[in-house]
């Protein structure tokens, strides 16, 4: 039996720990992908342009509805100035 057969891999090459990380760290965990050994020069790019991709949504989707949260807080701040003006 050779040794680098029996050898398991380290926890942060497995596809679970990527997994994990881009979904706690998104893009900062593209570094993982290039140091990992068992993937080709095409999967790596494969999977940084996926992750870039989805990272890409998920900054667009916490742009769209963070808006309304953001309009609604400045409705209230004007509101409660306008009582606070009222009062004094």
């Amino acid at each position: 039996m050779d040794i680098d057969q029996t050898k398991k891999r380290d926890w942060y090459f497995k596809r679970s720990t990527l997994i994990v990380g881009f979904l706690f760290l998104g893009p900062f965990v593209i570094p993982l992908v290039w140091l990992n050994p068992h993937y080709s020069r095409f999967k790596k790019i494969s999977l940084c342009l996926l992750i870039l991709f989805l990272s890409f949504i998920c900054l667009l989707l916490i742009i769209k509805f963070g808006q309304p949260l953001s309009d609604y807080y400045h409705s209230l701040k004007n509101n409660s100035l306008s009582l606070s003006w009222k009062a004094g």
